[in-house]
């Protein structure tokens, strides 16, 4: 997929708006995507976002292994082989979090399971159900903040349904898949149009992406290098303009 055809509006219909009957009509095909793996780096004054993505293909048999299985209802399982999954692996504004993400090449997902530590420590696992999803939470507690995440004890779990139910046979997707989505969809000219059902824990709401035409715009930028001195404990800056 061209890279220079750039993906636009993501809306999510947070009053309610209707699903769309139709949104299985566009197809994706896991040939387009031509990357294994992403790296997304922003500074600008105090914010700052390192994002690594990387994307597998995961064999069924090891993917129905690695999904969790919930204490109420049925999760859904992969057919497809084989299955993919997204590892996001980022780091905002000191808090750092790593997203693990199981999906089937039409965009399915599975299971999400995000490990955050830093300034918020949590693992917590969104399970896709029939009719919601099933989330385990694992916290440290007070005397544990200093230990790995598998000596966490705190523990919170739990059922919800969807606030609507999308027609039967349907894709569900889900937001970390967005950088496979548009890879593999059809989106090759200015206005085409992706559309999709998507998995928060919120809720399901209606995505639609539409591709628009680029434009080339002069930039103006300093780099900026960490130069070690002879001395080891001074480090001087070197500035270059472009």
């Amino acid at each position: 997929m061209p890279i220079k055809i750039i993906l636009l509006l993501l809306l999510f219909s947070l009053n309610g708006m209707p699903l769309l009957v139709h949104a299985q009509e566009a197809k994706l095909d896991p040939s387009r995507v031509k990357w294994s793996s992403l790296h997304y780096k922003t500074y600008i004054v105090f914010f700052s976002m390192n994002v690594k993505a990387h994307l597998k293909q995961i064999p069924l048999a090891t993917s129905k292994t690695a999904l969790i299985t919930p204490k109420q209802g049925q999760g859904a399982m992969p057919k497809a082989d084989p299955t993919y999954r997204i590892d996001l692996d980022s780091k905002i504004m000191g808090r750092k979090s790593f997203i693990s993400l199981w999906f089937d090449p039409s965009g399915n997902a599975f299971q999400r399971t995000q490990t955050d530590t830093g300034s918020k420590q949590r693992i917590k696992t969104y399970r896709i159900l029939e009719n919601g999803y099933y989330s385990h939470e694992t916290k440290p507690k007070k005397n544990e903040t200093d230990l790995p995440p598998n000596k966490w004890t705190q523990i919170g779990e739990g059922n919800k349904t969807f606030n609507k139910l999308p027609p039967a046979g349907v894709t569900i997707t889900e937001p970390t898949a967005l950088y496979y989505l548009v890879s593999a969809s059809n989106l090759k000219k200015p206005g085409d149009k992706f559309q999709e059902y998507i998995f928060t824990k919120h809720g399901i709401y209606q995505l639609n992406l539409h591709a628009v035409d680029y434009k080339e715009i002069e930039t103006d930028y300093v780099q900026l290098q960490m130069v070690k001195n002879r001395n080891p404990r001074v480090n001087t800056k070197l500035c270059t303009s472009g």
